[in-house]
């Protein structure tokens, strides 16, 4: 058995930072924290993302952002509210 690190995300910020992560053979899981009536968080760990080995680095950041979109969408959805999303910087 191989075992290979575990990278915790939180959201789609940077595609092909997280497709450079998955080039190190770590596993790309999305984790997702919401706050329930009660006022406690439930946090929810998917399962890895599918990262195509044999794509060029462009396919497999867009494969990466498209995921990630899809897992979040049903929580965006759910609870607008708690959705947190920063501006991403442009460098000048």
């Amino acid at each position: 058995m191989v075992h290979h690190p575990i990278v915790w995300l939180t959201a789609a910020r940077r595609p092909t930072v997280w497709t450079r992560i998955a080039d190190t053979g770590a596993r790309l899981c999305p984790v997702f924290a919401v706050r329930d009536r009660s006022g406690r968080f439930v946090v929810e760990i998917q399962p890895p993302l599918e990262v195509p080995a044999d794509a060029d680095r462009t396919v497999r950041s867009e494969a990466v952002a498209r995921q990630l979109a899809e897992r979040l969408s049903p929580f965006a959805t759910a609870c607008p509210e708690q959705l947190l999303m920063r501006p991403v910087e442009t460098p000048t």
